[in-house]
């Protein structure tokens, strides 16, 4: 995908490229975040959603508010979540 978009002729403000970190790299989100910004080999990936719930999604999203934060990251959201577990979520 990130070659497409290299290749594309399109400038990359023009392309809006969305990704997942999935409940089996939560154990590590950073390396998790840093291995898709790599694979994808663009300046930033413009939304990554927490996949599901899981164990350590919390560290998991505050990894990648702290992804945000240096620009890996544009913008983050969830995907497949209850309302119920998005308030547990911000609850904890």
């Amino acid at each position: 995908m990130g070659e497409a978009v290299r290749n594309s002729g399109i400038p990359r403000e023009e392309i809006f490229v969305i990704t997942k970190l999935y409940p089996n790299q939560f154990s590590d989100p950073e390396a998790a975040i840093e291995e898709a910004v790599a694979k994808l080999d663009i300046d930033y990936i413009d939304i990554m959603l927490l996949h599901h719930p899981g164990a350590g999604d919390v560290e998991a999203y505050l990894a990648m508010e702290k992804a945000v934060a240096d620009g890996k990251i544009r913008s983050l959201g969830l995907s497949n979540w209850y309302i119920e577990e998005k308030i547990f979520v911000k609850q904890r």
